[in-house]
């Protein structure tokens, strides 16, 4: 079974998502607790990415739109 990575922008949702994801079945979750915003804090620490790729990261992480596992659009 695939591994799923649970990701939200602050890392709030992540345990209600991976539970629910759990309760219909998945087995191999795991959860990114700082969401995308801790992530990119991370890269920036790391030396990863510049101060410029931070900050337009910090942008597209509020308002970029994905497909969810269901096939409907929602915003992250």
């Amino acid at each position: 079974e695939k591994e799923i990575v649970v990701v939200c922008r602050t890392g709030n949702r992540t345990l209600y998502a991976a539970n629910a994801l759990e309760q219909i079945g998945f087995k191999n979750i795991t959860v990114a607790p700082d969401g995308t915003s801790g992530w990119n804090e991370f890269l920036l620490e790391k030396g990863l990415i510049s101060r410029e790729e931070y900050e337009e990261n910090k942008r597209r992480i509020r308002y970029e739109v994905r497909t969810g596992f269901d096939g409907r659009k929602i915003i992250v």
